[in-house]
């Protein structure tokens, strides 16, 4: 998951998609490069460089889709935004401060879900 994103992400650029599916494709890098250094070290710090990118791409994903999907919702309101920004946000200290593993997956599961 290091060279895909890299050349999708490069195609979305040169194509001129727009930067919200160049920004998917490099959180797909960064996901994987930190699986990469997890799986290498089995560091704390590593599983925290696998596991947070893996919400925040997620949170830039669903953008994207409601985006697609939805456009007028995103022009007419940023609340879209504001939610996923807060719950990455919430989510990412309330883990790095209790270092529970089982709070990340229910975490990202409950935003997978919906």
């Amino acid at each position: 998951m290091i060279i895909p994103p890299a050349w999708g992400a490069y195609f979305a650029w040169k194509d001129a998609l727009g930067l919200r599916f160049v920004t998917c494709y490099l959180f797909l890098l960064v996901i994987g490069v930190g699986s990469w250094a997890f799986h290498m070290t089995l560091l704390y710090e590593m599983q925290l460089f696998d596991e947070l990118p893996m919400l925040w791409g997620s949170c830039v994903i669903i953008y994207c889709l409601v985006d697609i999907l939805f456009p007028e919702l995103i022009r007419q309101s940023k609340m879209v935004v504001a939610s996923l920004t807060i719950y990455a946000l919430l989510v990412t200290v309330v883990y790095v401060a209790i270092k529970k593993p089982i709070f990340h997956e229910v975490s990202f599961v409950s935003i997978a879900e919906r």
